[in-house]
């Protein structure tokens, strides 16, 4: 951070220490729609000028666009950065809520001069709007930027990003990613080494047993259930530790660059949360392999193993009747229901209904007071 500019504080605690990035995917123009039976009873001028100009469709991946279509009459020299599209093949993307699948990394992205202040950013904004940086065939703005706390020695990525739909639609959501590194100057530091010690320990303890079980018994336990899940579960671990390692890696790398792209250096340790985060829940379930060794404990498992094939016909069947619902709704209400604008995400609202309230009730309700309420009381 020695090499860093401190920008003006967020408050008396905060600091942001990288000037914020600016990004954004545009898409390439398409011919637009215009149905024949529009010919015979619309103005021809209007229909010739509606055909004459370029459409954008809903963002997909592959298809976005890396031309120099901007109006870029009066572009200032502080803004040429921003009008030029940058091929990049790594780094963090960003997860939509109308783009579930995620967004690509390459696009348009500059960044905001250093040291600015309110006035100083409200007209660099001012500019890159007479310059038409936003217009129809955006469909992704992202503002990210590193803040500091020296209290705590943590690091906050914050992301501001705005999806925009084919109908104009603005979806705006932020995202914010801690990243506690560089422990060694914090007063715990040799606890956490210690902790992380003991985690080493455990897992080379039962990366040992796995290797004993299987001289010991050959290739036939390798077919055993909970073996294969406690070998995952120890290979997840080896995992956590690769992108947490690499993390480190790329902020040596960082460190040699002229400013330190936090957002990207966030990636390895947030995947690395993720695995980790799974880590917790199949080291739950490994317990259940052990529990065998005792007689009233394995009850447990044997009433498990003995009901299999019924609960799994259960959940094939509770599925099925999940699509349809999702389906009938989807059909019916997805065009007027935020929450069920697509098949993932009303088969998402509909499965979680189960455990909470239904969150889009008045909405379907108020889209018909008939179909509605009738297709949620079946349901």
């Amino acid at each position: 951070m020695k090499d860093q500019t401190c920008l003006p504080t967020i408050n008396e605690v905060n600091v942001v220490i990288t000037p914020p990035r600016l990004f954004q995917l545009r898409m390439k123009p398409v011919k637009c729609i215009i149905p024949d039976h529009m010919s015979a009873k619309y103005n021809q001028g209007i229909l010739t000028k509606l055909a004459s100009k370029p459409c954008y469709p809903e963002y997909s991946l592959g298809e976005t666009s890396t031309e120099h279509r901007f109006n870029t009459t009066l572009l200032p020299d502080a803004l040429s950065n921003c009008f030029k599209h940058k091929p990049r093949k790594f780094g963090y993307s960003v997860n939509g809520d109308l783009v579930l699948s995620g967004y690509s990394v390459a696009g348009y992205e500059c960044r905001l001069p250093e040291l600015m202040n309110v006035s100083s950013a409200q007209f660099f904004f001012h500019q890159l709007e007479k310059s038409n940086w936003i217009d129809d065939a955006t469909r992704l703005i992202n503002i990210e930027f590193t803040m500091y706390n020296p209290a705590a020695g943590l690091f906050a990525v914050v992301r501001v990003v705005f999806e925009r739909s084919a109908y104009g639609i603005l979806v705006p959501w932020r995202d914010i990613i801690i990243l506690d590194i560089d422990r060694r100057n914090k007063p715990d530091y040799l606890k956490n080494i210690a902790t992380q010690g003991v985690l080493i320990t455990f897992v080379c303890y039962y990366l040992v047993q796995l290797v004993t079980e299987y001289i010991a018994h050959g290739a036939k336990c390798c077919g055993e259930f909970w073996n294969i899940l406690e070998a995952v579960n120890m290979l997840m671990f080896v995992l956590y530790s690769l992108l947490t390692l690499m993390g480190y890696q790329y902020l040596e790398h960082e460190k040699q660059t002229e400013t330190i792209d936090y957002v990207d250096v966030a990636y390895p340790f947030e995947m690395a949360e993720w695995v980790l985060t799974m880590n917790m829940i199949l080291s739950v379930m490994v317990v259940f392999k052990h529990i065998r060794v005792s007689k009233r404990l394995a009850l447990l498992l044997t009433t498990c193993r003995m009901s299999a094939k019924s609960l799994c016909s259960m959940l094939l069947v509770t599925l099925i009747f999940v699509t349809g619902f999702t389906l009938s709704l989807y059909i019916g209400f997805g065009h007027r229901v935020y929450g069920l604008r697509n098949f993932t995400t009303s088969f998402v609202t509909l499965l979680f209904s189960v455990f909470n309230e239904f969150e889009y009730v008045d909405e379907i309700v108020n889209a018909n007071r008939v179909l509605g309420p009738g297709i949620l009381l079946i349901y």
